[in-house]
């Protein structure tokens, strides 16, 4: 059973803490520049607000009009793109690979993070973890296959506005594994 410890933003499988997919790229040194703890803050109450907007239970008067503006573009994104309901929304996943990660969306065959300034050129390697994740969750669901996943990062800008970065780098996989198996290293003191 996965468990989340929001406080310390800590994954725990079966009551065994193991690493989060931010977790494991920060400890390679190649993780995002998350910028200042108001962009942090900024990023989670988007997050939240395009949350509440998908499940239903968007209550406007919580948000302050600035981060309304950024759920203004994810609106856009979502008539234009994503017009169905997402399959998953903000899923807490674990993999074999000894990691778990929190996938922001899930469209039929696309992946979908939510960014709130210009992608790293890491978030491929964060998405192909959620391509690992979801793959997963499927071989072990019993859900229907949805074919080739496809991964996107959609930056919502406070204009209303928003852009689509698409990556489909097949060794994507391959290298966040990699890192997967390097953190481990490492924590093993060499082992």
């Amino acid at each position: 059973m996965l468990t989340f410890n929001e406080k310390d933003h800590q994954y725990f499988w079966n009551g065994q803490q193991v690493p989060g997919v931010n977790e494991i790229l920060t400890d390679m040194n190649m993780q995002e520049n998350w910028g200042s703890e108001a962009d942090l803050l900024r990023g989670t109450w988007v997050h939240e607000a395009c949350q509440y907007y998908d499940d239903g239970t968007l209550d406007q008067w919580e948000f302050d009009p600035v981060i309304l503006q950024y759920l203004e573009g994810w609106k856009t994104f979502r008539s234009e793109q994503c017009s169905r309901d997402p399959d998953l929304n903000e899923k807490m996943l674990y993999s074999a690979y000894g990691f778990a990660g929190t996938v922001d969306r899930v469209f039929g065959h696309i992946i979908v993070d939510i960014k709130t300034g210009v992608p790293a050129y890491q978030s491929r390697l964060q998405l192909a973890a959620y391509q690992i994740l979801i793959e997963g969750w499927i071989a072990n669901s019993g859900a229907p296959e949805p074919g080739v996943l496809k991964r996107c990062a959609v930056q919502l800008k406070p204009d209303g506005t928003y852009k689509l970065y698409w990556y489909d780098n097949r060794k994507d996989k391959e290298l966040f594994l990699n890192c997967v198996s390097l953190y481990y290293y490492k924590k093993n003191g060499g082992e």
